[in-house]
């Protein structure tokens, strides 16, 4: 998210349910949120600049955010939203106005009717 977004493959420019998918699990990998070490992920997390991966994560950070403001914690979909929801535990803690507001927001996704658990998978 910090390439100039001239650049052709800027994230910005792709279908926006995947880059905000990718946006949380982009962030989610960048601060090494779980995962058993083995070669494999040794090797992925080499970072040749760390001022740029530090930038990177912070504007990750700041277009979660920013997407929980623009949707009221609504988010796209399902699948960003428990994404961010992880994303926002993780960096501002369960009594936070964050994880209060998309927990209340999960009712937009899941409820129950009189089928059963429902749900729809986007808004």
């Amino acid at each position: 998210m910090v390439f100039p977004y001239w650049l052709p493959y800027h994230p910005h420019k792709w279908w926006i349910r995947t880059w905000n998918v990718y946006l949380p699990m982009g962030y989610l990998y960048a601060i090494r949120f779980k995962a058993e070490e083995n070669d494999l992920i040794l090797s992925l997390r080499e970072c040749p600049f760390p001022p740029l991966r530090r930038a990177t994560l912070e504007r990750c950070y700041d277009l979660i955010v920013k997407e929980d403001n623009n949707t009221d914690y609504q988010t796209l979909g399902p699948v960003s939203k428990m994404m961010n929801v992880v994303v926002r535990t993780l960096v501002d803690g369960r009594e936070s106005v964050a994880y209060k507001r998309h927990m209340e927001r999960c009712r937009d996704f899941m409820w129950f009717a009189g089928e059963g658990n429902t749900r729809q998978s986007s808004n």
